[in-house]
């Protein structure tokens, strides 16, 4: 075996452990929902999940329905766990 064909196997290999490594973190955030619990979620992205108007989640800020985010102006993000929380009270 020459050279170059021993590096490209020894390339090939760690190709593979990589692709083997990808696939067991794409896997664990599939289980997690491909999400942590601490993630921050954008306005928009709130809204979207809840089926409702950035106004709304605005309003549920405002009612106390749903926590304040974080950040102030366009930076404001919610937390997922906030979400969650708000899914279990409805």
């Amino acid at each position: 075996m020459t050279a170059l064909e021993t590096q490209i196997a020894a390339l090939t290999e760690e190709n593979r452990r990589l692709s083997a490594k990808v696939d067991y973190l794409v896997e664990i955030m599939t289980a997690q929902g491909g999400e942590r619990k601490n993630d921050l979620l954008t306005i928009e992205q709130i809204a979207k999940r809840l089926h409702v108007s950035t106004r709304t989640v605005t309003r549920y800020v405002e009612a106390g329905k749903l926590p304040a985010p974080t950040g102030t102006g366009r930076a404001r993000r919610w937390r997922v766990r906030d979400l969650d929380l708000f899914g279990e009270a409805v």
